[in-house]
């Protein structure tokens, strides 16, 4: 995949396909959040929500995927980045295609400021999908295993 192409893929506006409550994954797992552009249903993707690590339990990714080609992942509480020029990008950060060739998260990047409080993974679910143009967040209530929290769009 082109990173042109990519970027493209990124910037398609989507919609959520099972609305309601979300259950973010229980430590050591992961779980999906399907997705479908507005344009046409064809087009599938899903959000990832991996929290499998094992040493640190406060670290997590978030992957957007077209069906099986990773287009953009953020990392939290996880190790600094050392991108292919030699800098380093601290944790939190953002992954996404720069080349048309190699590795597609070979490159990291500073999170972008629409990312508010990474502590507070609900929230930093609903801030993803709000930066892969994702329209109708409001219909997706995201709680940890075995609660109910109050809708976190009702506070912006």
């Amino acid at each position: 995949m082109t990173k042109e192409s990519a970027q493209e893929l990124i910037h398609v506006m989507k919609e959520i396909v099972e609305k309601g409550i979300y259950n973010l994954p229980k430590q050591g797992s992961q779980n999906k959040i399907l997705l479908q552009s507005v344009l046409s249903k064809r087009d599938k993707f899903d959000v990832v929500v991996n929290r499998v690590a094992r040493i640190n339990p406060s670290k997590y990714t978030l992957l957007l995927n077209y069906p099986e080609e990773g287009l953009l992942r953020v990392d939290v509480n996880g190790p600094n980045h050392v991108n292919p020029d030699g800098a380093k990008v601290p944790c939190p950060h953002v992954h996404m295609r720069m080349k048309d060739t190699g590795k597609w998260d070979d490159w990291a990047f500073d999170l972008p400021a629409v990312f508010g409080n990474t502590e507070d993974c609900a929230a930093t679910v609903r801030d993803f999908l709000q930066y892969c143009q994702v329209n109708n967040i409001d219909e997706l209530t995201i709680c940890e295993q075995g609660e109910i929290k109050e809708n976190v769009s009702d506070h912006h």
